[in-house]
């Protein structure tokens, strides 16, 4: 699951970065990032990184 988190992680610096590039809008940063927060929200509810 660690693994996981860090790719989430990973994922949002990435998104984040393209938003700095103006590569994304912000309707479409902001649920693409809603998506990411949903699945690190899922994951650290069945039991955290180490679960």
């Amino acid at each position: 699951m660690r693994t996981r988190l860090e790719v989430i992680d990973a994922q949002r610096q990435a998104l984040l970065d393209a938003r700095d590039d103006g590569l994304f809008d912000a309707r479409m940063l902001g649920s693409a990032l809603a998506a990411l927060d949903a699945d690190q929200i899922s994951l650290e509810l069945k039991g955290g990184p180490d679960g």
